[in-house]
């Protein structure tokens, strides 16, 4: 069974909401360090977290795209901890974000037509991705091609 490497995060289903009119390009934030290592270009399968929510689906990933960018937050001044383009980022989470390191952003976004599961992740030595039941941080992943 062959696999390609991608980009496998979680964001709150209500983040995804308020994101579905920016999919030329959006940014999600992230305290998880060394995302700047990860490959531009890579593909994005996002999990939407945090039910009770419509978008939530558990056990999948529902939403992809293209990692376009990783941004450092602001260092200081009011948007310390913010992305440095408040456009690019979903109104919610602008509105009701605390601070992040960084910002990775996706081109692209849309949901999937069909779902993947979670189950199909691997971590790069090929075991499971993540403990427990989904994904807590951005990671790099292996993903089976069935």
């Amino acid at each position: 069974m062959s696999t390609s490497t991608v980009f496998l995060a979680p964001v709150p289903a209500v983040i995804l909401e308020s994101a579905e009119a920016l999919t030329d390009r959006v940014a999600f934030g992230s305290n998880k360090q060394g995302l700047d290592k990860i490959p531009i270009g890579i593909e994005v399968f996002i999990y939407a977290s945090l039910p009770p929510h419509p978008f939530f689906k558990p056990s999948v990933a529902t939403w992809t795209g293209k990692l376009g960018r990783v941004v450092p937050a602001v260092e200081s001044g009011p948007r310390s901890g913010k992305h440095p383009n408040p456009e690019v980022r979903p109104p919610k989470a602008e509105q009701d974000d605390g601070p992040s390191l960084s910002f990775w952003e996706v081109h692209g976004l849309k949901r999937l037509a069909v779902p993947v599961p979670l189950s199909r992740f691997k971590n790069m030595g090929g075991g499971k991705a993540f403990g427990g039941g989904a994904p807590e941080w951005p990671i790099l992943a292996q993903l089976s091609l069935e």
